[in-house]
């Protein structure tokens, strides 16, 4: 019956948002993380003759990411910043590099501001920052990385990308993107503070129950038309 087949395919889809939506509310308290979204097509099966008759599948059209800014959170930690605005920092991870709104750094043994994960921040030049062991570093809102003597030892790289949907998640709150981005040369960032997660804990949960309710009734339904089948089989052979 074609109707399983339909079903069936509703099943899978919804499956697949829960998966997205179970991990938006896994990262509810992530710092930068980025809120992510399914969308879905139909798709004819064109197998089936006559045409007038072709049953739609629904199958994701694409994975979104809700870009939109996260609220603050003051920590007064010195080597905390968020964006106010657009933009990323961008992290040396490997051979490549990572962008991400997770302002949370370090400075490592070796003297370089680093990631909570160990990688390299990026200064506008797209190199790391060395900073002399020992130094009391300073971040002006301005991205300038300087002592308390003013010596300045780099300014923290900010870029922006003009088409965001290149842009693919890696990691909980990094991305990656084939294009190219523009770096920002003005810009100001929030001392002392974090951008949190954009997932708003209760849309997300209520969202979450929804899509759960409409597996289990699209399982249900493909239950029922399986049972009709077996019937109606059982039946024909009755009538034989």
């Amino acid at each position: 019956m074609s109707e399983i087949y339909t079903m069936t395919s509703r099943m899978l889809n919804q499956s697949k948002m829960l998966d997205v939506v179970s991990h938006n509310m896994a990262n509810v308290n992530t710092t930068g993380y980025k809120r992510q979204d399914l969308s879905f097509k139909s798709v004819l099966d064109a197998s089936q003759q006559p045409a007038e008759h072709q049953q739609s599948f629904s199958t994701v059209a694409s994975k979104n990411t809700d870009f939109s800014n996260g609220d603050y959170k003051i920590t007064n930690n010195n080597l905390d910043l968020a964006i106010q605005g657009e933009g990323f920092f961008a992290l040396q991870r490997g051979e490549g590099t990572v962008y991400t709104k997770n302002g949370h750094f370090l400075i490592n043994t070796t003297g370089q501001l680093v990631s909570a994960n160990g990688e390299k921040v990026l200064g506008e030049d797209k190199q790391p920052i060395d900073i002399p062991l020992g130094s009391k570093v300073n971040i002006t809102a301005q991205g300038d990385v300087k002592d308390d003597n003013g010596a300045t030892f780099g300014k923290i790289g900010l870029f922006k990308f003009d088409d965001k949907s290149t842009l693919v998640q890696a990691g909980s709150s990094s991305f990656v993107s084939p294009n190219t981005p523009t770096q920002i040369n003005e810009y100001l960032l929030i001392k002392g503070s974090l951008e949190m997660s954009n997932v708003n804990a209760i849309q997300e949960s209520t969202k979450l129950t929804e899509v759960s309710r409409a597996y289990q009734s699209a399982a249900k339904l493909i239950k029922t038309f399986e049972d009709l089948e077996a019937k109606a089989i059982k039946d024909l052979y009755k009538v034989q």
